[in-house]
């Protein structure tokens, strides 16, 4: 009897893979910058090289369906660093949704990503003299 061994694709899965917001709250606006980092659960290590394709933001965790606006992927040298720009016009719990084709998974993953839009971020000063 004969054993033969062939080489399979592994199948990727949501689980196998975390997406995290960078920055979890921004600010409300026009092309906003999101980042987001992929991790792997194997490794608890960044991920790099991977595909982000048909990205778009909604208010879907707040129950609003529909209404997803476009978002745009740009360039990072961050390795497993990934950057969005989208249009931001309301407050509220948003999310990213993407695909996310990862080297050596033979299938595409769709990604998601909430994070928290406000009206200003305001910087934590020091306390001071006001002029």
């Amino acid at each position: 009897m004969a054993l033969t061994l062939w080489p399979t694709a592994s199948q990727a899965g949501p689980a196998d893979y975390r997406f995290e917001a960078v920055a979890p709250v921004v600010e409300r606006g026009v092309g906003v910058p999101i980042k987001i980092q992929v991790w792997s659960r194997a490794g608890a290590v960044l991920v790099g090289g991977v595909d982000m394709g048909e990205a778009r933001v909604d208010r879907s965790p707040e129950g609003q369906l529909g209404g997803a606006l476009p978002a745009f992927f740009t360039p990072s040298l961050e390795y497993g660093t990934y950057n969005f720009r989208a249009d931001l016009p309301t407050d509220g719990i948003w999310a990213l949704k993407f695909i996310a084709r990862i080297p050596g998974e033979a299938q595409p993953i769709t990604g998601s990503v909430t994070f928290k839009v406000v009206g200003r971020i305001v910087a934590n000063k020091p306390p001071g003299r006001r002029p």
